[in-house]
């Protein structure tokens, strides 16, 4: 998890510091670096604090004191609220100083964050909740700070739930009025959502979706804490010591049983000038520790946002007068020496977490990521990584490549037995490793790596010994797909050479590096009358943020075509290049014609695919409502081209085709890669102008239904869905209508239904 959390700090920074981009764009990719149940607010006040400081590990996870402050702010003024500045200042050494929350500031996580807002929001839902006026501005602020907890981590408001409906039937219970408080509680909404919009907005299918798949993970793997288990509800209880350290804890529940013996009404001592108030954390607290228990995956980390009212309660026994047998000073002198002892002895302190974090350093994730970038430093390369081991996965891979400036993405492989194979047509970088391969290994995955290290298309580029006594082995593509490097202009306008080679043609380009970034490649063939095409994003896209468009280059790049027979010999061809606005241009070649022969396929090596003309493969797949293919090359193509560009070039690519031939494969084509991109207003425009001609295809109008969901248009959504129930579709369709409408049940709110269609 730190490797995901970390590589999204070091996106977020890359992104802050490109002065290539306006603001406008930069707040777009700040958006989109985090599409899920992850929300991107933690890794951009992280990116924030590296852009002041400096950009490393150390300071990534010292980012982490932003969240402590904020932590302790709310904790001290809660302190107060319930009873005096002294209960807040002790309750705050008590969070800083426990080793549960050195050990969080010392890992790079949500938790910390996550914990920081939800105690601001306690805060001022309190004070909301204490306020006698008749509008609060503290409902405004609950708004706000009940935002930040969902930017943070979306399904982090559901600590909230009970709390909140507490609060507002106390509020028109004091007022007998509802209007007062359906005012504040519009202002509370209003905020909410104007700070949610921007990121929620663009990504809420994805966020419901990456939720309930992490639901449905924990499920897997619960071992024996599922939810009507006994060990489920009682998990937390018996990890509470382990959070307060095992010391601290034995040490104060020895002080609070002699103070029980010596004094029976100890609590009542302590806590009679709080009552009003604490019903109200009673509500919070079961909120928590109800959602806690039912959650699928169990973690004590999980704990953290209502830890600091342990804290403060904690506190409260601390300064108590009430006690005869320790007095304030004994009790406040014994929890610095217990804390003391905690956060240099214990295994979570801070020498054995730093003994723990010294060791991390000897793995080579730094000579990996180096290795990679020094072969093509203008490009963006993707190393497709199989083991998921602790220390070697993607993670802490991408993690690396982010730190040093994103030359190489970093992406999981997705095999399974049928396709493995498939996998090398899509990646220039594999990285295996012997002995242990982790969690999430399976069958395709070892015959994957066998494949790959008996394949001749690929060669080992470096091994690393591991401290393991395992090898990492980072394999290369035997001629990498693209290569592009610097040269003196030798004309004003770009000129191209096409070359034969085994399994397609080479072509060579060279330019400006303003004509070459985010263009595309149009080249048309001709054979008595026979005609073929060729659709290719330049470099595929990978072109990297610091590449110089002033000065000159040349390009290489091999591209995989499967000329028909009926093509052999002697063609003419006509190249043409889309630059990134959409605008055409004949380019110069150096020849005319090429010629063809039969000896094209090399069955020993396997070359890297044309995503562009994968792009219209989808394009038939959704049309015939092969959704599983559809799907599986999805997946693939998009780990293999983590920013989707291909479906930006795409999009552009077969707009120009369609304007030139009309033909409604392209528009399938145009589709697709709008849907992807989630352009669905684009991708609105595109099928309805696809079910003119395409009226009798069922499969067209589940797409059409599917664009409706996503622009929340349940009228629609529910016409197309019924009109695609009632045309011819395949097969396969069924379950992706069974989901569609689901979906547009919950769009009506018509939740029962909803549920039974989901279940």
């Amino acid at each position: 998890d730190q490797g995901y959390h970390l590589s999204n700090v070091f996106k977020m920074f890359n992104i802050i510091e490109d002065s290539n981009t306006d603001i406008i764009q930069k707040i777009s990719e700040l958006l989109d670096v985090t599409n899920s149940y992850r929300g991107p607010l933690t890794y951009f006040l992280s990116a924030l604090f590296l852009k002041v400081f400096n950009n490393s590990y150390k300071l990534s996870y010292l980012s982490n004191q932003i969240f402590n402050v904020i932590c302790i702010f709310s904790i001290f003024n809660l302190g107060k609220l319930l009873k005096n500045q002294s209960i807040g200042i002790w309750a705050s050494i008590i969070f800083t100083f426990s080793t549960f929350i050195v050990s969080q500031r010392t890992d790079y996580l949500i938790d910390l964050s996550l914990t920081a807002f939800c105690t601001l929001n306690l805060l001022f839902l309190t004070r909301w909740y204490l306020d006698k006026s008749n509008i609060s501005k503290f409902s405004i602020l609950s708004g706000i700070s009940f935002g930040l907890i969902f930017l943070t981590k979306p399904t982090g408001i559901i600590f909230f739930v009970l709390p909140f409906l507490f609060l507002i039937l106390k509020k028109i219970k004091d007022r007998k009025s509802y209007i007062y408080s359906l005012d504040e509680i519009l202002l509370f909404l209003l905020f909410f959502i104007l700070l949610i919009f921007p990121w929620f907005s663009r990504h809420w299918l994805t966020i419901i979706t990456s939720t309930i798949n992490a639901w449905n993970w924990g499920i897997n793997y619960q071992d024996g804490l599922e939810a009507n288990s006994i060990k489920s509800w009682l998990f937390y209880f018996k990890e509470l010591p382990s959070a307060f350290g095992i010391i601290n804890f034995s040490i104060f529940i020895i002080i609070f049983l002699i103070e029980i013996f010596s004094l029976k009404n100890l609590f009542k001592g302590g806590l009679e000038n709080i009552s009003k108030i604490h019903p109200w954390f009673f509500i919070y607290l079961l909120n928590s520790y109800l959602i806690l228990s039912l959650m699928s995956t169990k973690d004590i980390r999980f704990i953290l946002p209502i830890f600091p009212l342990f804290c403060i309660y904690l506190s409260i026994f601390i300064n108590s007068t009430k006690g005869r047998f320790f007095s304030i000073a004994n009790k406040r002198a014994i929890l610095i020496i217990s804390i003391s002892i905690s956060l240099f002895l214990s295994n979570d302190g801070i020498i054995l977490k730093n003994l723990k974090n010294n060791k991390l350093n000897k793995w080579p994730h730094s000579e990996v990521i180096s290795q990679i970038k020094e072969s093509n430093s203008n490009l963006t390369a993707t190393l497709a990584i199989l083991p998921d081991t602790k220390e070697i996965n993607t993670f802490t891979l991408e993690a690396e490549a982010a730190k040093q400036g994103e030359y190489v993405a970093v992406r999981q492989i997705i095999s399974n037995k049928e396709t493995y194979k498939e996998d090398l047509k899509y990646f220039d970088w594999f990285l295996l490793k012997t002995a242990d391969q982790g969690i999430m290994t399976n069958e395709s995955k070892n015959l994957l790596n066998k494949y790959l290290l008996n394949n001749k298309s690929f060669v080992i580029d470096k091994e690393w010994k591991l401290p393991d006594d395992s090898d990492l082995i980072l394999l290369r593509r035997k001629s990498l797909n693209t290569y592009l490097s610097k040269e003196d202009c030798l004309s004003n306008s770009p000129i191209l050479k096409i070359k034969q080679i085994d399994n397609g043609i080479n072509i060579n380009l060279s330019g400006e590096g303003n004509s070459i970034k985010s263009s595309s490649l149009l080249i048309d063939f001709r054979n008595k009358g026979l005609k073929s095409y060729s659709n290719i994003s330049l470099a595929n896209g990978s072109f990297h943020n610091s590449f110089d468009e002033e000065s000159c280059y040349v390009l290489s790049q091999d591209v995989s075509i499967n000329f028909d027979e009926s093509l052999l010999g002697s063609l003419t061809f006509k190249a043409r290049l889309l630059d990134k606005n959409g605008t055409l241009k004949t380019l110069n070649t150096y020849n005319k014609n090429l010629n063809i022969e039969a000896q094209l396929a090399n069955t020993e090596y396997i070359p890297l695919s044309n995503r562009i003309s994968k792009v219209e493969l989808m394009g038939i797949y959704l049309r015939k409502g092969e959704f599983k293919n559809l799907f599986n090359l999805v997946g693939i193509i998009n780990q293999s081209d983590p920013k989707q560009i291909y479906l930006k070039d795409a999009e552009k690519i077969f707009i120009q085709r369609y304007k030139e031939s009309k033909e409604i494969k392209n528009l399938y084509s145009i589709l697709i890669s709008q849907v992807l991109q989630k352009k669905v207003i684009e991708a609105e425009k595109t099928i309805n102008i696809i079910l003119e001609s395409d009226k009798d295809n069922g499969n067209s109008f589940l797409a059409k239904s599917i664009i409706n969901v996503y622009l929340m248009d349940k009228k629609d959504a529910r016409l197309s869905l019924n009109k695609a129930k009632l045309i011819k579709r395949s097969r396969e369709s069924d379950e992706v209508l069974k989901i569609v409408e689901g979906l547009t049940y919950l769009l009506e709110m018509k939740l029962i239904n909803a549920y039974k269609t989901f279940i």
